[in-house]
């Protein structure tokens, strides 16, 4: 599920950008393809769910909240 979509300050020069995903605990980088006529997107960052005990589930997942992306874009 997604949370938010960041993109590079020095858009539209860079059609890059970053996606959180609340509840999968993911964070994927997303651009226009080569041809400039579609979007792809890849995982680069995943939280594993931690192991908790007096939880209602066995492992507690990760929850990403917020992205934030330097002034130059690094």
């Amino acid at each position: 599920m997604p949370l938010e979509v960041r993109f590079f300050h020095n858009s539209p020069k860079k059609a890059h950008g970053f996606v959180a995903c609340a509840l999968s605990a993911n964070v994927f980088h997303i651009h226009q393809s080569a041809c400039g006529l579609k979007w792809e997107a890849e995982k680069v960052i995943q939280v594993e769910p931690k192991p908790v005990t007096g939880w209602l589930h066995p492992e507690m997942p990760g929850v990403i909240t917020d992205i934030l992306l330097s002034l130059d874009d690094k």
